[in-house]
């Protein structure tokens, strides 16, 4: 597995992973009107922008092999983190046929010591030491398993529900 940054031309492929994923494991999760808007926040026209964006940190995962006829050592996209602001776990996606795998502890122990890395000299730890999440119900536990706490109740808010989680950046 190779972790690397996000480039406009991966924006297709980020695109499908993220609506492949949340289409069989987070369709319930959205009424009609949630979805539609979810499908624009994915499109590869909007991943674009957030690559380009400097607010958005993106790491994909990369692994080799996935579909029949791919050929030996060809890598294809199997998880993404984004980062909005430095502290706002914004997406995070792995496949389904490679979830289990440590792809998703892999991309978020990568953003961690990085984000470690680039305040380590800080004198003054200000908000970025507590990373947010909305959750879906479905990635409640492993949210839970990374070290995030739920901080408030279950909400709908556009037609999508989520649970805020807090994580505290250990020093």
């Amino acid at each position: 597995m190779k972790i690397q940054r996000a480039k406009p031309e991966d924006a297709a492929a980020i695109s499908s992973l993220i609506f492949e994923t949340a289409a069989t494991q987070l369709r319930n999760e959205f009424s009609d009107q949630g979805w539609q808007l979810f499908l624009e926040l994915i499109s590869q026209q909007t991943q674009e922008s957030l690559i380009n964006n400097k607010k958005f940190n993106h790491l994909l995962a990369m692994v080799e092999g996935e579909a029949e006829g791919d050929n030996p050592g060809q890598m294809t996209l199997a998880g993404i983190l984004v980062i909005k602001d430095k502290n706002h776990l914004f997406h995070f996606f792995v496949k389904p046929q490679w979830q289990g795998r440590g792809i998703g502890k892999r991309l978020w122990y990568t953003y961690i010591e990085e984000y470690k890395a680039l305040n380590s000299d800080k004198l003054f730890r200000q908000s970025f030491d507590l990373v947010t999440v909305n959750s879906s119900d479905f990635a409640l536990q492993f949210y839970q398993q990374l070290g995030f706490a739920m901080n408030g109740e279950r909400q709908k808010k556009k037609g999508v529900c989520y649970t805020p989680m807090t994580f505290i950046v250990p020093h």
